[in-house]
């Protein structure tokens, strides 16, 4: 397969998303890394070095609580296509470092028919109860596989990349109407898929 068809493939294209260069890393950093593709991923990362890399499937999400193959805790976990399972967060964070970050991708629920997709709202919820206080929340457009805009959730960020995806294919009075602060702020919770990125401040 040439370089422009495996652009062109989202399925080829996943694994050298920016997803990656969201993680607080170093070379001495224990990574985790849940989902599919995990031998491709693990390769890049130890092209940079780091190589305490471990890898869950997704289907085994439950193991995180008691696994004797994983280690103990993780400096980050980074689940960035879709997590099987809504009800780990807290799990999640028994595993993580303090200061440990999480990174979840995950699917709008009201754009998008996956199993596991979820709202932007409850995922803050979930989140919440499980005790992260810090979280970062960023959205993804078109989606989470082949992403062109990763951006912060505000309405400056949400404007620049609609003007810069839009001012050369919508006309100037449809995309001024789309830029009205209102209508802005609506599409912050209308993103096809976002990141989470929590950080653990408790031992």
């Amino acid at each position: 397969m040439n370089t422009e068809n495996q652009f062109l493939d989202a399925k080829s294209f996943r694994y050298s998303l920016d997803w990656r260069f969201f993680l607080p890393i170093s070379e001495t950093s224990k990574i985790l890394y849940i989902g599919e593709g995990g031998s491709e991923v693990q390769a890049f990362f130890a092209r940079l070095n780091v190589n305490r890399f471990s890898v869950l499937d997704g289907d085994n999400l439950d193991k995180i609580r008691s696994s004797p193959d994983l280690p103990s805790t993780f400096d980050v976990i980074a689940i960035p296509y879709d997590i099987p399972s809504h009800g780990e967060y807290a799990a999640l964070k028994k595993r993580l470092s303090p200061g440990g970050s999480l990174l979840i991708g995950f699917s709008n629920r009201y754009l998008s028919i996956r199993k596991n997709a979820i709202s932007l709202l409850k995922l803050r919820f979930l989140l919440a109860r499980a005790g992260f206080s810090k979280v970062k929340y960023y959205g993804i457009f078109p989606d989470q596989y082949a992403p062109e805009y990763i951006f912060p959730l505000n309405l400056h960020a949400v404007a620049f990349a609609l003007r810069h995806r839009y001012q050369y294919r919508m006309k100037s009075w449809l995309l001024q109407g789309l830029l009205f602060s209102p209508f802005l702020f609506l599409l912050l919770y209308c993103a096809p898929a976002y990141y989470a990125i929590a950080t653990s401040d408790n031992p």
